[in-house]
């Protein structure tokens, strides 16, 4: 995922005004910033929970499966989001 910051801030600087563009880049840091905070915390306990005694089945590989929903999520508002801009021009 370290590859595509620069792909993705290409595509989100072309979606708002050019006197916009400082805040977009705050908020993109800001965010960054916090999963970088809960994200190692986040995928330590699924991974920890998962291989526990308690677990309802052992599925070490549960971080991966979450990412992989987290991604998916993701993708679905951004895709409503652009769709929402693409309609309103």
């Amino acid at each position: 995922m370290g590859i595509s910051g620069a792909a993705t801030q290409a595509l989100t600087t072309q979606l708002v005004a050019a006197d916009q563009q400082g805040q977009l880049q705050g908020a993109t840091s800001s965010v960054q910033s916090m999963s970088e905070l809960i994200g190692p915390f986040l995928f330590t306990l699924t991974f920890a929970y998962f291989i526990g005694g308690n677990a309802p089945l052992e599925m070490p590989g549960a971080p991966f499966y979450l990412a992989g929903a987290l991604l998916l999520l993701a993708l679905a508002i951004a895709w409503r989001a652009t769709a929402a801009k693409t309609t309103a021009s």
